[in-house]
Parts: C-alpha cells; structure tokens; sequence
C-alpha cells in the first residue's frame, strides 16, 4: 500500500516511562510491569515504533491449569514495526506432594509474543524428565510413580485409582479451560481480580463419582485490595456434600486464606492457609484420607541490581 499522508512528514521521538502497578492482563497472565529506563517511541515508515525493554518481578502466568508466580521476566522491544517484542520470562510453581515433600517446577517462556517457545524444569536432583515434569503438573507425581499405588501393577484396586485420579485432575483442568471467558465474566461480575477453578491437591483414594470431582477441584477468588495488597479466598466445593462423622473419608478440607503485604522498601509479607486432604496410614481396609489445612508465613527481602 501506498504510504499514509499521515506518515509521510511526521517525525516523533518521544520517551516512555512505564511506572510500577502496571499490569498486562490476558486469559493466561496477570503480570505487572515497569521500566528502569525510558522507551523511545519513533516513526518508521507507516507504523510506530518501540525500543527498549520491560520488566516484570510480580504476577501470574497459567499453564496447564496450574498458576505460576513469575519470578523475573524481560520483554525486549528492538525497533520492529510489527511490536513484537522478545520475551524472557521465568516463571515457578510448587507441586506438593502426599508424601510431604515439596518440589518447584518452573516454566521458561521464551521466543516473541507472536511466537512464545515454553519449556519446564525443576530443581529436581537428579533432573526430571519433560513427561516427567508434567505428570507432576497433572497428577502431582512423576509417571512411574502413578503406577505404584496401592499395589505394584494395574490390575484390582491400583487400576482403579489410578483411572480415578485421572478422571479427577483432567475433569478438573477441561472444567477450567471451558469456563475461561466464563470466569473472565464472572471475576468482573463479582469486582474480582482473581477467578480460578482449578485441580486440587486431593490424593488418589478408592471410589469417585461426584464427592471425588467436588473434592478434588479448588475455587480460588481473589482482589486486589490497593496497589500493594491482595487477598484470595480458597475453597472446594466438596465442602458441599461432605460430612463430618466417622465413615471413611467423611472429613472436610477448611476453607483456606492468602494475603501478600508489599512495602515501598521491597518487604513481601506472605500468609497464607490453605486446604490439604492428608492420607492416612494404608490399612487392609484400603487408602483413606483425613481433610485439614496448612498454615505458611513468609517475609522477603526483595533487591534489583
């Protein structure tokens, strides 16, 4: 196409600042951003141009239905006219597992934004594989393991909770995906910054049905409260059908609360209580699990150089 009049003797060198609280929000993130520096916003044929680059400490990024804090990330703007800046952007999530233990798994986003390339990695030793890495995203353990539960092969009960677990994780995950627009509407509705529907920490145990589908999915809602205060609320809709009472798996996860605290001087105050189904010892009478919470408290020192 011709060039635009417009264009045609336009000169613009104009400086952008981009200040902390800024915040890029899409279906998958909810990132803040800034700038150290100032962006230089020039003219280059018929289209406007960006040099220079962002940066983000702060937010969230989903994949696989799981949200990941991003821990640092850059978008480098080079002066292309089609604003698409390179990306390199770390992000973590904590898978936590029946067993107690705890493992950090975390996505590497790199490539452009037309073009994002995403990979995992763990702090794992030894090093865990990729299909490895996303069992853990999936089902909260590596993929040999999910073949040990109960008993040593799939056949009988080992089967049938594997296939339950499945069930529960994946029904968890394609019910979030569905509801993506639906949450957006919803979080809005509600004056909500945060609306997650997500799969829960719920471990394998025998049955399933709708108890197993309602106790093995977390809601998450949460707001901002100012710039540098945000609170969620966190719960299962099993708290819907449980009872409390003697039978097997009767008992109910509580409600669970997180509230993160930022000063001016780089202080990150963490809180948080969240809700866990623990199992039991293994009887012969089969894999139970007793519903309750776990409390964690953080304060972080945050520097940039």
């Amino acid at each position: 196409p011709a060039q635009s009049a417009l264009f045609k003797n336009l000169h613009m060198d104009v400086d952008i600042n981009i200040e902390r609280n800024t915040w890029v929000r899409s279906r998958d993130a909810n990132v803040e951003v800034f700038s150290d520096g100032a962006l230089k916003l020039t003219v280059l044929g018929d289209a406007l141009t960006l040099t220079g680059a962002l940066d983000a400490d702060r937010g969230e990024y989903t994949f696989l239905a799981k949200r990941f804090q991003i821990k640092r990330g850059s978008a480098l703007f080079i002066g292309t006219p089609d604003l698409n800046p390179t990306l390199q952007i770390t992000a973590e999530y904590q898978v936590k597992q029946a067993t107690g233990t705890a493992t950090n798994i975390r996505v590497l986003i790199g490539g452009t934004v037309a073009k994002p390339r995403i990979a995992l990695e763990s702090d794992a030793q030894p090093p865990l594989s990729q299909s490895d890495l996303l069992s853990y995203l999936a089902f909260g353990e590596r993929s040999t393991s999910l073949l040990q539960f109960n008993q040593t092969s799939l056949s009988g009960n080992a089967g049938g909770n594997l296939l339950n677990v499945a069930g529960t994780r994946l029904a968890g995950i394609a019910l979030g995906v569905a509801l993506d627009e639906a949450k957006g509407s919803a979080a809005r509705s509600l004056g909500l910054d945060v609306f997650n529907i997500t799969p829960g920490d719920l471990p394998v145990f025998n049955g399933g049905g709708l108890d197993q589908f309602l106790k093995g999915t977390e809601l998450e809602l949460g707001r901002y409260i100012n710039t540098r205060t945000f609170a969620s609320f966190i719960f299962t809709p099993g708290l819907l059908t449980c009872k409390k009472g003697k039978s097997q798996n009767s008992s109910c996860a509580s409600p669970g609360l997180t509230l993160t605290q930022r000063t001016a001087k780089g202080l990150r105050l963490d809180v948080s209580y969240s809700p866990r189904y623990l199992l039991d010892p293994p009887t012969l009478a089969g894999q139970t699990f007793t519903g309750g919470g776990q409390f964690g408290t953080f304060l972080i020192r945050e520097w940039r150089f």
